[in-house]
Protein backbone atom coordinates (compact mmCIF):
# COMPACT_ATOMS: atom_id res chain seq x y z
CA UNK A 1 0.00 0.00 0.00
CA UNK A 2 1.39 3.14 -0.51
CA UNK A 3 0.39 6.82 0.44
CA UNK A 4 1.48 10.44 -0.58
CA UNK A 5 4.52 11.49 2.11
CA UNK A 6 3.88 14.58 3.81
CA UNK A 7 7.28 15.37 3.45
CA UNK A 8 7.72 14.24 -0.45
CA UNK A 9 6.30 16.53 -3.12
CA UNK A 10 2.83 15.78 -4.08
CA UNK A 11 3.62 14.06 -7.04
CA UNK A 12 5.92 11.94 -5.26
CA UNK A 13 4.84 8.23 -3.68
CA UNK A 14 6.80 6.16 -0.68
CA UNK A 15 5.34 2.96 0.41
CA UNK A 16 4.95 2.76 4.24
CA UNK A 17 8.25 0.13 4.08
CA UNK A 18 9.73 3.36 2.81
CA UNK A 19 8.25 5.97 5.07
CA UNK A 20 9.20 3.50 8.03
CA UNK A 21 12.79 3.52 7.22
CA UNK A 22 13.01 7.50 6.83
CA UNK A 23 11.33 7.51 10.02
CA UNK A 24 13.90 5.15 12.05
CA UNK A 25 16.98 6.99 10.50
CA UNK A 26 15.29 10.35 11.85
CA UNK A 27 14.95 8.89 15.24
CA UNK A 28 17.73 6.72 15.83
CA UNK A 29 20.97 8.51 15.14
CA UNK A 30 24.32 7.27 16.30
CA UNK A 31 25.02 7.47 19.75
CA UNK A 32 27.48 10.46 20.39
CA UNK A 33 31.03 9.45 22.09
CA UNK A 34 29.66 11.76 25.10
CA UNK A 35 26.65 10.27 25.25
CA UNK A 36 28.34 6.23 25.30
CA UNK A 37 30.51 7.40 28.05
CA UNK A 38 27.47 8.33 30.22
CA UNK A 39 26.19 4.83 29.96
CA UNK A 40 27.56 3.49 32.39
CA UNK A 41 26.67 5.51 35.33
CA UNK A 42 23.28 5.61 33.57
CA UNK A 43 23.19 2.01 34.51
CA UNK A 44 24.08 2.33 37.78
CA UNK A 45 21.71 4.88 38.48
CA UNK A 46 19.05 2.93 36.99
CA UNK A 47 20.11 -0.27 39.55
CA UNK A 48 20.75 2.08 42.25
CA UNK A 49 17.03 3.18 41.78
CA UNK A 50 15.72 -0.27 41.61
CA UNK A 51 17.19 -1.82 44.38
CA UNK A 52 16.07 1.24 46.42
CA UNK A 53 12.31 0.54 45.16
CA UNK A 54 12.77 -3.18 46.07
CA UNK A 55 13.98 -2.19 49.60
CA UNK A 56 10.99 0.77 50.04
CA UNK A 57 8.33 -2.22 49.02
CA UNK A 58 10.25 -4.39 51.87
CA UNK A 59 10.08 -2.24 53.95
CA UNK A 60 6.07 -1.19 53.30
CA UNK A 61 5.35 -4.41 53.10
CA UNK A 62 7.24 -5.23 56.77
CA UNK A 63 5.35 -2.20 58.59
CA UNK A 64 1.86 -3.37 57.27
CA UNK A 65 2.27 -5.97 58.64
CA UNK A 66 3.37 -5.10 61.95
CA UNK A 67 0.47 -2.47 61.81
CA UNK A 68 -1.93 -5.21 60.90
CA UNK A 69 -0.59 -7.86 64.05
CA UNK A 70 -0.67 -4.58 66.29
CA UNK A 71 -4.62 -3.70 65.23
CA UNK A 72 -5.00 -7.90 65.91
CA UNK A 73 -3.92 -7.96 69.37
CA UNK A 74 -5.68 -4.44 69.93
CA UNK A 75 -8.79 -6.50 69.35
CA UNK A 76 -7.83 -9.05 71.29
CA UNK A 77 -7.41 -7.30 74.11
CA UNK A 78 -10.27 -5.21 74.32
CA UNK A 79 -12.85 -8.56 73.82
CA UNK A 80 -10.80 -10.06 76.49
CA UNK A 81 -11.91 -6.88 78.43
CA UNK A 82 -15.09 -6.73 77.36
CA UNK A 83 -15.33 -10.48 79.24
CA UNK A 84 -13.70 -9.68 82.52
CA UNK A 85 -15.81 -6.36 83.01
CA UNK A 86 -19.00 -8.55 82.27
CA UNK A 87 -17.46 -11.83 84.13
CA UNK A 88 -16.82 -8.57 87.15
CA UNK A 89 -20.40 -7.36 86.71
CA UNK A 90 -22.11 -10.70 86.80
CA UNK A 91 -20.06 -11.60 90.03
CA UNK A 92 -20.75 -7.89 91.86
CA UNK A 93 -24.74 -8.61 91.32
Amino acid sequence: MTHISPRAGSNERFSYSQELDLLIMEKDPEPTRAEIRKWPQELKDMRKVELHRKRMLRFRGRRADQKKNMHEECRRLEQELEQRLTGLSRNGD
